[in-house]
This record gives C-alpha cells, sequence and structure tokens, in this order.
C-alpha cells in the first residue's frame, strides 16, 4: 500500500505543481512583466524631464531665433524681387508667357520711398491681352508669386478678335521692399 500511496501522494503532488505553475505562467508573469515595462518607461520619462527641464529655455530660445531667422530670410527673398528691376521685369514677362497672356506694354511708372523711409515702391504699369482665365491666372500667380506685389489698379475691356472673346487689361502692380530695421520691428511687435 505504500507504493500504490506514494504514487497518488506523488501524482498529486505534480498535478498541484502544475496548477501552481500554470497560473503562475498565465497570471503572475504577464503582471511581472508589465510592471518591468511600466518601471521602464518611468526612468525613461525622468531622464526626458531632466534633460527638457534642463534644455527647456535654451531650447525654446532657439527654436524663437531659429523662427526669426526663417522669417527675416523669406522677407529678403521677397525683398530682392522690387530691388532689381531687371529680374521684375524678366519676372512679369515669364509669368505672363506662362500664363498664355500676351504682354503688350510693361512700363516701370514710379519708384518712391514712403514717408517714414522704411517701404521703397516700384511700380510698374502694364497692358496685357488673353483669354479670360489666362488672365485670372496670370493675376493670381502675381498674387501668389513669394514677393511683395499688390495690384493698385485694373482695367479689363472685351475685345472681339475673330469671334474669340479677348480681354485687353491695364495693370497696375507695385513690388514694394521694405528695410530690415522696420521689418524686424514689426515682427518684434507680433512676438508681444
Amino acid at each position: 500500500m505504500s507504493a500504490l500511496f506514494d504514487r497518488d501522494l506523488l501524482a498529486q503532488i505534480v498535478i498541484i505543481l502544475s496548477i501552481c505553475f500554470g497560473g503562475w505562467w498565465i497570471f503572475v508573469q504577464p503582471a511581472a512583466r508589465e510592471v518591468q515595462a511600466l518601471e521602464t518607461e518611468i526612468v525613461q520619462m525622468q531622464q526626458e524631464a531632466i534633460a527638457s527641464a534642463s534644455a527647456g529655455p535654451l531650447q525654446m530660445a532657439a527654436d524663437e531665433l531659429l523662427a526669426i531667422n526663417r522669417h527675416f530670410n523669406a522677407m529678403l527673398d521677397r525683398n530682392a524681387v522690387a530691388r532689381d528691376a531687371s529680374g521684375l521685369y524678366a519676372l512679369i514677362k515669364d509669368l505672363a508667357a506662362e500664363h498664355g497672356v500676351t504682354l503688350h506694354l510693361l512700363q516701370p511708372d514710379d519708384r518712391r520711398v514712403d514717408e517714414d523711409d522704411e517701404t521703397t515702391i516700384v511700380q510698374v504699369r502694364l497692358v496685357l491681352e488673353g483669354r479670360y482665365e489666362s488672365l485670372a491666372r496670370f493675376l493670381d500667380a502675381v498674387e501668389a508669386y513669394p514677393a511683395f506685389f499688390r495690384v493698385t489698379q485694373l482695367k479689363l475691356e472685351a475685345r472681339d478678335v475673330d469671334r474669340a472673346t479677348s480681354i485687353s487689361a491695364t495693370v497696375h502692380v507695385e513690388a514694394l521692399s521694405f528695410t530690415y530695421d522696420a521689418a524686424l520691428e514689426a515682427l518684434a511687435k507680433g512676438k508681444n
């Protein structure tokens, strides 16, 4: 009987150990892995917080300087168009050709500096001809071009040439260029 008793006892011990091991494998081990992952995440977040706290004001100042630099460089690029008359005329000719508009006249009207000596304005008078859609696309392209442009006058006349409706347009465009001091002052006022 002791051999039978020993077998039953051994079988019960194996079953109990199997249940304990299975329960540990199913319930305890995943929870332990999750606790370990959370502890690792907490340590990483603490390290990031320490790093960002020490670099926070410095990083914010660097980001602000980069934004000012990007804005200033964009302004330089936009100013370049109005400061170079031949480049301005070539740009207008290219935009007209690109949009299927005939440029009959490109006449510089006036170059003036405003009363505060902060803005230089170059005026150009254009006489164009083309289909309405082409003229509209040309004017949209002038407006969308990365420069300081504004259309101050627009006069349209319909023409019927060989039964195809054509539009003649007289357009006055101003190209503006700002001094750097005024632009930086405006940028500083915009930040406050």
